[in-house]
């Protein structure tokens, strides 16, 4: 069970990107429809890749070379360990950085246009639900907004908590 928790992040890097390579060649047939557009359906994919990949690797390198023992010790906040605070960092940091290209650099118009077709495209059955796109665009502000509620009320500040969960373990 430990070693579920140490790895948890590696094993949810590699669930994250190696699909997104797999799927690469679906994504790449969608520009043929919008040439005008490709270079930017390449840059949304990519960057999405990247954003995904971004989310675990401070929670990985923490473990690996930072003394953090498992991913739930990410979740205290009172230690003082510079890699459970700059994972925290990262995550706020992406949420602003979602809020940005949703709203002011056309990311929120931009997967309106393109992603969503594609994905409401892909559900089951004749008449899938479609996603609203004022959903899609609220994301990263419900993230920056839960970040925040996390880290300033709910996180607790000792590992106390931690180490009796983990008592029963070792």
């Amino acid at each position: 069970m430990i070693l579920l928790f140490k790895y948890f992040p590696l094993f949810s890097l590699l669930y994250s990107v190696i699909p997104a390579f797999i799927r690469r060649n679906f994504y790449k047939s969608v520009p043929n429809y919008n040439p005008e557009n490709a270079s930017k359906f390449r840059t949304a994919y990519w960057g999405s890749v990247i954003y995904m990949a971004i989310v675990w690797l401070p929670m990985i390198i923490g473990i690996l070379y930072g003394n953090v023992p498992t991913m739930v010790h990410f979740f205290v906040k009172g230690t003082g360990n510079p890699f459970i605070n700059s994972y925290w960092i990262v995550q706020l940091t992406l949420s602003i950085v979602g809020i940005v290209w949703m709203f002011f650099l056309n990311g929120g118009e931009f997967i309106e246009k393109y992603y969503l077709p594609l994905m409401s495209s892909r559900g089951k059955g004749s008449n899938p639900t479609p996603i609203s796109a004022s959903f899609v665009k609220l994301i990263p502000i419900i993230s920056c907004i839960a970040i925040i509620i996390l880290w300033l009320f709910i996180l607790p500040d000792d590992m106390a908590i931690i180490d009796d969960m983990f008592s029963n373990f070792q």
